[in-house]
């Protein structure tokens, strides 16, 4: 079987996105809904920029998606497929072995302690 050198470098970048604990705690989050930076950074009580760096780089590797909204805010998803191979597997095997660390309540506090408000059109 022979490899093509283009899909094993995407795929190489994926995994080498995946390798933090950041990003896989970002993905876990993303697999309940898309979210925009702020929610994710209360969420994993992390600084807003390095929720943004990582992103970036899931980004850049083909796992999530972005889309603006309401003018200032972005809101991510996880990418459905990789050059056209679903991730879903990817997805279910993420599931099984990072926690998920979203608490609805304990975030939403957080907002409201801080004055953020979200649009509700933008589903953040």
């Amino acid at each position: 079987m022979r490899i093509c050198e283009a899909n094993s470098a995407k795929l190489a970048d994926a995994f080498s996105a995946l390798g933090h604990p950041v990003r896989l705690a970002i993905v876990r989050l993303l697999m309940r809904q898309p979210m925009c930076v702020v929610r994710i950074a209360v969420a994993l009580d992390l600084p807003q920029p390095t929720i943004s760096r990582n992103l970036a780089i899931l980004r850049h590797a083909g796992l999530v998606t972005r889309h603006r909204f309401c003018g200032q805010f972005v809101r991510y998803a996880l990418a459905d497929k990789l050059d056209g191979v679903s991730l879903r597997p990817l997805y279910q095997l993420i599931a099984e072995l990072v926690p998920d660390l979203y608490d609805e309540e304990k975030v939403e506090a957080e907002l409201r302690r801080r004055g953020i408000q979200m649009p509700a059109a933008a589903g953040c």
